[in-house]
């Protein structure tokens, strides 16, 4: 990865951090991965499988629930996973593949 592919990740979560609404409080709390999930759960969110993969193998993933709140976690490769933003009103869209016809 470069520096600028870097700086712009950096901005993007940035730019969520500063955007996400007063109540998410829980910005910045951290625990392992499994017991993230199970409070996340808890509260009527699930995993999207929308997911990316960074430098050292940190992962990027959302988890939402079906009236569209959502936490972006943060997980690095020893378990541990930390909400990085949430809020509201997320749309999951798919991206067609390279060569993928409509409607399919």
């Amino acid at each position: 990865m470069t520096l600028r592919t870097a700086f712009v990740i950096a901005a993007f979560v940035a730019a969520f951090l500063l955007a996400a609404p007063a109540a998410a409080a829980q910005i910045g709390l951290c625990m392992a991965r499994s017991a993230l999930i199970e409070t996340l759960t808890a509260d009527g969110q699930v995993p999207t499988g929308e997911r990316g993969l960074a430098t050292g193998g940190v992962v990027f993933e959302v988890i939402a629930a079906p009236d569209g709140e959502w936490t972006l976690l943060l997980s690095r490769p020893n378990g541990v996973s930390c909400v990085m933003a949430a809020g509201e009103a997320w749309e999951s869209r798919r991206p067609r593949m390279s060569g993928e016809k409509r409607g399919t």
